[in-house]
C-alpha cells in the first residue's frame, strides 16, 4: 500500500470514529464544554473580545483563561446556527458534585431538538483540530526520521488513536488545536535549512506559533524545540553563519507578533501582564490554591501520578478506562521505557561518526518539548485545582508519541521495524475501537421497553412528581444468606415531564428499623436522574443488595422490609407521596416492596421428589403427620412444605376439620410458622417445616368428624387450586375417619 494511501485511510478511520464518539458523548459531557461554549456564545452575542475582568469571570472562567482563536473559529462554523438555545436548554446534573453521577449535565426530555445544532457545529470544529494535528504529526516524524518511514504511522496513530485525545476531539474543547498548531510549526522550520529563502519559512513558522499562542497559551513551549532547531541549523552551517541564527529568530519573532502580539499588548494594557496567569488566578479564587503547593507537597504528586492515567483513559467527569485497558497502556510504556537502554548503548557506539543523528535529533526536540509542556503543566498544577488532567499535555502529544515509537524500535532489527510498526498502529486502533462501549455504557440512558412485562410483582404506583412503579421482578425470590446478593429490578416510567431531580432510595430494614442495605442515589447505575425521563417511556431498573454478615448476627429467620422511594436532591426529609394508581389510595412516603427472610436455610431440610399433593405457583406437601387426642379427634398437624420454585405472592394456609356434611368443626388459617416464614420468601428448594394446632371441636360431638383438609388462599380471599393429585381442587385430604 502507498504510504498516501495508508496515511489516508488512517485519517479516515480516525474521523468516523471521532464522529462515533462524539454520537455516543452527550452534549457538555467533554471537561467545561459548556464553559467552552459559553466563550463561543460571548463572542457571537457580544461581537467584541472578552474582557478580563470579575464579570467575564463569571459568565465562564474559559473567558479569562483562555485565547480567542478556537472560539472564533467555533462561532464561525455556528454563526447561522442558536447558540443561545443551546446554552439556554443546559442543565447542570446536581448529582455530579455528589459523586453519585457521571453525568455534568442532563439530557432534557423537553429541550428542542436545535439547541443541538450549535454544540455539533462547535465539536466539529475540535475534530477538525485533531485532524490537522495527525497530519502535522506525520509531515514532522517523515523530516525527522526519513530513514524510518514506518515511524511516521505509529506517530499517527499514538496521537490520535489514543482515546482521550479522540475524546477531546469528540467534545469542544481547543485542546486538539493547541496539540496541531505546535507541530506544523516545527515541521516547517525543520525544512528552512534547504530553503532558497530560509527566513521566509522562519517567518512562516512564527506566524503558527502565533496562532498557537491565541489558541493555548501552553502551546508556546514549542519556542524551546524552535531554537534547538535554529541552533542545530547554525551548526550545521558552521558556527561562524551567527547572521543565520538572528535572521531566522529574527524572522520567527516578527511571525509571531504579526499574528499574535496586538493580543499581548492588549493583554498587557488591560492587566500588566502578556500571559495575564496572575490575573487569571486573581479572578478565579474558589479554582486556585490559598498558596501555591510546595514541590514536596503529596498532593502535587499525586495528581502527577493521576496524569499517566488520565492522558490515555480518564474521560468527562469521573469516567475511567478498565483496568486491563490502562494494563495494556502500562505494558506498552514500560516496553518502550526500557528500550532507551538499548537506545543508548546504541547511540554511544555510533555517536563517533561525527554529527548528531537522526534518531538523536528527534529525541533531542521531542524531550525538550514535552519536559517544557510537563513542568509548565506542573507549575500550573502547583496554583490551580482542577489542573491534574492528562489532556493539558496534547500540546506536547507528538513528542511523547516520538518518545515511545523510539523506545520501541530499539526492540527490533531494522529489517522487521516496518512489520513491528504495523503491530503497533494495529494495537493502537483496537486500543481507539476498545473504549467506544465503555462510553456508551457510561453514558447510555435505558433502552425503552416496547414489549408487555410480566412482573414478578405488580405495583402499580405513583409519586406525587410523577415516578411511576409499575412493578419489580426477584428472580431469586425474597431471602437472604449471609454474604448472599439479592438482585432486584425495578420497572419505571412516567406519564409528564417530570421537573425536578430525586433521589431515589432502597432500604431493606430489620423490625427494628435497622438499616440492613441502603442506596441513595441516581437511577440506573447513576446515569438516569429522575429530570432527564422520558413520558411515556417504560425501563428497567436493575440492583443488587448485600448485606454484610456482621448485620445479619443474631437476626437468624427473622424477616426485614424491603422499600422504595424518592425525595428532592437537596431534601432529604421531604419524601414523596406515593399513591396506588389503581384507587388512589396514599400508600405513605415510601412504597414497601417485599417481606425478605434473613438466614433464609440456616439448618436446611431434605427436599422431597415425590410430594403428597402439589399447588400452583411451586407449593408443595412434602409430608405430613396428624397428632391426635385421648378421644382420637386431631388436635395437631405437622406439615412439611417445599418450594420448586420462587413464590412471589404471599399466601395463607388455612387447615379445617369437617363433619360428614362438610361443615367446619374447627380450624386455623395462618401463614406458615406463625407469619415467619411468609410463602413470599420462599425459594426453589427451600423445605418449611410447620406445627399448627387446632382448637377442639366446640359444640359438637367429637366423634362427628369425618376429613381433616388443608389449602392455600391468597390476600383476596381466592383458593390456590391443587395440581396434583388433580381431584383434590383447592384441598388436600390430610386425614379421613
Amino acid at each position: 500500500m502507498k504510504s498516501s494511501a495508508l496515511l489516508g485511510l488512517l485519517l479516515v478511520l480516525f474521523m468516523a470514529l471521532g464522529m462515533v464518539y462524539s454520537w455516543v458523548i452527550p452534549l457538555y459531557e467533554g471537561p467545561d464544554e459548556y464553559a467552552h461554549l459559553k466563550y463561543v456564545g460571548y463572542l457571537r452575542q457580544e461581537k467584541e473580545l472578552p474582557k478580563l475582568d470579575e464579570a467575564t469571570a463569571h459568565i465562564s472562567h474559559e473567558l479569562v483563561q483562555q485565547p480567542p482563536l478556537f472560539y472564533a473559529l467555533a462561532a464561525a462554523a455556528s454563526a447561522w446556527l442558536p447558540v443561545d438555545v443551546a446554552l439556554a436548554n443546559a442543565e447542570v446534573d446536581p448529582y455530579v458534585d455528589k459523586n453519585l453521577s457521571h453525568r455534568a449535565y442532563l439530557t432534557l426530555p423537553d429541550a428542542p431538538v436545535e439547541g443541538t445544532w450549535a454544540v455539533r457545529a462547535a465539536r466539529m470544529v475540535s475534530l477538525l483540530g485533531a485532524m490537522l494535528a495527525l497530519l502535522g504529526t506525520w509531515l514532522l516524524v517523515r523530516r525527522l526520521l526519513p530513514q524510518m518511514p514506518w515511524a511516521a504511522y505509529v506517530a499517527v496513530v499514538l496521537v490520535g488513536f489514543n482515546p482521550q485525545f479522540l475524546f477531546s476531539a469528540a467534545t469542544i474543547t481547543n485542546d486538539t488545536w493547541a496539540a496541531a498548531l505546535p507541530v506544523w510549526a516545527l515541521w516547517l522550520a525543520l525544512g528552512a535549512e534547504d530553503a532558497p529563502h530560509p527566513w521566509r519559512v522562519w517567518l512562516g513558522a512564527g506566524m503558527i506559533v502565533g496562532a498557537a499562542a491565541l489558541t493555548k497559551y501552553s502551546a508556546l513551549v514549542v519556542v524551546v524545540p524552535l531554537g534547538i532547531v535554529c541552533l542545530v541549523q547554525l551548526h550545521r552551517r558552521g558556527w561562524r553563519a551567527w547572521r543565520y541564527l538572528v535572521q531566522s529568530a529574527a524572522s520567527a519573532a516578527l511571525g509571531l507578533a504579526l499574528v499574535a502580539g496586538w493580543w499581548f499588548v492588549r493583554n498587557w494594557l488591560a492587566v500588566g501582564e502578556a500571559i495575564p496567569l496572575a490575573h487569571m488566578i486573581a479572578l478565579q479564587p474558589d479554582m486556585a490554591w490559598a498558596a501555591p503547593l510546595a514541590w514536596g507537597d503529596e498532593s502535587l504528586w499525586r495528581g502527577v501520578r493521576w496524569l499517566l492515567r488520565s492522558y490515555w483513559g480518564v474521560f468527562g467527569y469521573g469516567i475511567i478506562a478498565p483496568a486491563a485497558y490502562h494494563g495494556v497502556v502500562q505494558n506498552m510504556l514500560l516496553v518502550s521505557l526500557a528500550g532507551y537502554a538499548v537506545w543508548a548503548a546504541r547511540w554511544i557506539m555510533e555517536r563517533h561518526r561525527g554529527g548528531l543523528k537522526q534518531p538523536g535529533l528527534a529525541l533531542l526536540l521531542a524531550g525538550s518539548w514535552f519536559v517544557m509542556a510537563f513542568f509548565g503543566l506542573l507549575n500550573w498544577m502547583r496554583v490551580m485545582r482542577f489542573t491534574d488532567q492528562g489532556r493539558l499535555l496534547f500540546p506536547a502529544a507528538p513528542a511523547l508519541a516520538i518518545f515511545i515509537l523510539l523506545g520501541w524500535a530499539a526492540w527490533l532489527p531494522r529489517r522487521i521495524q516496518p512489520w513491528g510498526a504495523l503491530a503497533a498502529v494495529a494495537l493502537m486502533v483496537a486500543l481507539g475501537f476498545s473504549q467506544v462501549e465503555t462510553l456508551r455504557a457510561a453514558y447510555a440512558m435505558p433502552p425503552g421497553l416496547r414489549e408487555p412485562v410480566a412482573y414478578d410483582r405488580a405495583v402499580e404506583a405513583r409519586f406525587d412528581a410523577g415516578m411511576t412503579l409499575l412493578g419489580i421482578d426477584l428472580p431469586n425470590g425474597a431471602a437472604l444468606e449471609p454474604g448472599e446478593a439479592l438482585p432486584i429490578t425495578f420497572y419505571w416510567t412516567t406519564r409528564e415531564v417530570i421537573t425536578g431531580n430525586y433521589t431515589l432510595f432502597i432500604h431493606l430494614a430489620d423490625r427494628e428499623n435497622r438499616l440492613l442495605y441502603q442506596f441513595d442515589g441516581v437511577p440506573y447505575n447513576g446515569r438516569h436522574p429522575t429530570r432527564q425521563w422520558l413520558p411515556g417511556q417504560r425501563f428497567a431498573d436493575p440492583y443488587t443488595l448485600t448485606v454484610a454478615k456482621g448485620k445479619l448476627e443474631g437476626d437468624a429467620g427473622e424477616l426485614a422490609t424491603l422499600s422504595v422511594g424518592f425525595y428532592p436532591y437537596d431534601a432529604i426529609n421531604r419524601r414523596q407521596i406515593a399513591t396506588a394508581l389503581a384507587t388512589g389510595e396514599p400508600l405513605g412516603d415510601r412504597i414497601l416492596l417485599a417481606t425478605v427472610r434473613l438466614h433464609a436455610n440456616s439448618d436446611p431440610l431434605p427436599f422431597t421428589k415425590a410430594p403428597v399433593a402439589r399447588w400452583q405457583k411451586g407449593i408443595e406437601l412434602a409430608a405430613q403427620s396428624v397428632t391426635l387426642d385421648a378421644q382420637g379427634v386431631p388436635h395437631r398437624v405437622t406439615l412439611r412444605w417445599q418450594a420448586s420454585q420462587v413464590v412471589h405472592q404471599d399466601y395463607t394456609v388455612f387447615v379445617q376439620l369437617l363433619d360428614a356434611g362438610n361443615q367446619v368443626m374447627a380450624q386455623v388459617d395462618r401463614q406458615p410458622q406463625q407469619g415467619q416464614w411468609p410463602t413470599s420468601t420462599w425459594r426453589n428448594g427451600d423445605v418449611i417445616e410447620d406445627q399448627i394446632d387446632l382448637p377442639p371441636p366446640s359444640g359438637q360431638a367429637v366423634d362427628q368428624w369425618s376429613q381433616l383438609i388443608v389449602g392455600l388462599y391468597d390476600q383476596s380471599g381466592r383458593r390456590l387450586e391443587v395440581v396434583e393429585p388433580s381431584s383434590q381442587g383447592y384441598f388436600t385430604l390430610l386425614r379421613a375417619e
